[in-house]
C-alpha cells in the first residue's frame, strides 16, 4: 500500500517539475522580451534565456526533489521544505492545489501508518 502511495507522489512531483520548467520559460521568455516588447533578433538573447531558464528550471527541480525527501524523512529540514513547497503550491498555481492536496493526503496517510 504504501508504495503505491509514493508512486503517485513521484508522478505528482514530476508533473510539479514540468509545470515548474514550463513556467521558467514563460519567465525567461518575458524577461528576454520586456525591455521593447517583442523577441530581440540578436543571438545575445537565446543565451539569456537559456541562462535564466536553466537555473531557473535546475533550482525548482531541487527544491521539488527536497520536497519529495520530506515527505518520506523524518529531517526536519526536509520537512520544512516538504511544507514550504506544498504552501508555496497552494497558493501560486491552480494545478499545484491539486498536487499539494495530493500531497498533504499522501503525508497524513504515511504519518497515520508510521503510529
Amino acid at each position: 500500500m504504501q508504495q503505491g502511495k509514493l508512486k503517485i507522489a513521484r508522478i505528482a512531483y514530476l508533473a510539479n517539475m514540468l509545470l515548474g520548467a514550463a513556467s521558467a520559460g514563460f519567465i525567461a521568455y518575458l524577461a528576454v522580451s520586456f525591455p521593447n516588447g517583442k523577441w530581440p533578433e540578436s543571438d545575445d538573447a537565446i543565451s539569456i534565456f537559456s541562462i535564466i531558464f536553466i537555473t531557473i528550471t535546475l533550482l525548482w527541480a531541487i527544491f521539488s526533489y527536497g520536497a519529495y525527501k520530506g515527505l518520506t524523512s523524518n529531517n526536519i529540514a526536509l520537512k520544512i521544505i516538504f511544507w514550504v513547497h506544498t504552501i508555496w503550491n497552494l497558493v501560486t498555481f491552480p494545478i499545484g492545489t491539486a498536487i499539494a492536496a495530493i500531497c498533504i493526503y499522501i503525508w497524513s496517510d504515511l504519518k497515520s501508518t508510521k503510529n
